[in-house]
């Protein structure tokens, strides 16, 4: 399930018992702000690395959301997709900043499209979770499946 990274094979995810405030100071402070992380924050995307918590590594819709995001940063870089997202959120909020809204369909529509896959092959149906909400900054150790 690839969801528009062109290199998903330099992506790497990191399972994590919770996920930790970034270390970029405005992405950290507009975080805190908005309370961007929180105990449900599910995920979270900066360039190649996706940290994810240790509940949710297996969660396709999530993983797909986050390579997204990885998309995201391949098309503007880490400084523009930063500023960018920050502006977002600022101005629409989390929900329904267009970087969020873009990875959510886009994560939606790959988990659709492979449970379709799957019916017609008749392998086992994936399940796709809508559990934790997907919150975007930066287990699988080869990305070339995505």
């Amino acid at each position: 399930m690839n969801v528009g990274a062109v290199h998903p094979e330099e992506v790497r995810v990191l399972s994590v018992p919770r996920i930790p405030l970034p270390a970029h100071p405005r992405v950290k402070q507009l975080a805190r702000q908005v309370g961007l992380l929180n105990a449900d924050t599910g995920g979270l995307t900066a360039g190649y690395g996706v940290i994810v918590r240790l509940d949710c590594a297996k969660n396709l819709r999530l993983l797909a959301h986050e390579s997204v995001h990885v998309a995201q940063y391949e098309r503007l870089g880490r400084e523009r997709f930063l500023q960018e997202y920050i502006q977002q959120i600022a101005g629409h909020g989390y929900l329904n900043a267009p970087f969020e809204q873009e990875a959510e369909a886009k994560a939606i529509k790959a988990c659709r499209d492979l449970s379709l896959a799957s019916i017609r092959s008749e392998s086992p149906k994936i399940h796709c979770n809508e559990g934790a909400r997907f919150m975007t900054m930066a287990s699988k150790n080869d990305k070339r499946g995505w």
